[in-house]
């Protein structure tokens, strides 16, 4: 698709100014008259990464009134502030989608938990796949989701555009932070629970990362992209849980 499509795309490239450079001399070289900026998935960064390509694209006569902003409701900070970038010197003065303002508003609303309205975080749709239970699995669709994380709140994972959301009671698996959560873990992959943790820091002296993985062999069984709530590694609940034991 990213050949078919003309993408290009800066991860291989060491520094930006590099690809900047590389982008305009093939612009020039391959006579291209129209240019898509495809910010969609541009949750934000440095401002500043962005200013030496587009002061170059807006220097570009036969570019003028020819760039196109693509943004979505991903499209957050300094994503946004890309998107807007020149746009009242009608430089980069035609966007695809909605306007930088649209999209980020969107994206306020589209993270809040439908129940305690409390912001969520993004979790991809393998992980809410996995997690919950089989038969409402068919419920989940393609789409991502957000997880409340309100300690009070019953719903876990929702997705506010499809109107679809998840309690606690419809997942396989405790989210350590909810109230009540029983089993607490916080390694989901190797079973170890907080209060393992918190044993291996009092009665048995760890005091680091590296003496509670040995003693209690989390994180040894890693696959946190299917059994971690939030999709993503479980070392900093680990920290959480041994900060406690060590302020006990």
């Amino acid at each position: 698709m990213a050949k078919r499509y003309g993408y290009k795309d800066y991860e291989n490239y060491p520094v930006f100014q590099k690809f900047t450079d590389g982008l305009i001399n093939e612009i020039a070289d391959k006579n291209i008259d129209k240019f898509v900026v495809d910010l969609r998935n541009n949750t934000g960064g440095d401002s500043s990464l962005m200013t030496a390509l587009v002061d170059k694209l807006a220097s570009i006569n036969k570019l003028k009134g020819k760039i196109y902003v693509m943004i979505g409701r991903e499209t957050f900070s300094s994503g946004v502030m890309k998107g807007e970038f020149k746009l009242s010197n009608k430089v980069l003065d035609k966007c695809c989608c909605k306007s930088a303002n649209e999209a980020s508003q969107a994206m306020e609303e589209n993270n809040l938990c439908p129940v305690c309205k409390s912001k969520g975080i993004k979790v991809k749709n393998y992980t809410v796949s996995n997690l919950v239970i089989d038969i409402f699995k068919e419920s989940v669709g393609a789409a991502d989701y957000y997880l409340c994380m309100k300690e009070q709140c019953d719903i876990t994972y929702f997705n506010n555009e499809t109107g679809t959301s998840f309690n606690k009671e419809q997942v396989k698996v405790p989210m350590w932070f909810k109230k009540d959560a029983s089993p607490k873990y916080v390694c989901y992959c190797s079973k170890v629970t907080e209060e393992q943790v918190i044993d291996a820091v009092i009665k048995d002296g760890a005091n680091n990362m590296k003496d509670v993985l040995k003693l209690t062999g989390a994180m040894k069984n890693s696959n946190c992209k299917k059994n971690n709530p939030l999709g993503k590694c479980c070392h900093e609940i680990i920290q959480e849980a041994i900060n406690k034991g060590l302020s006990i």
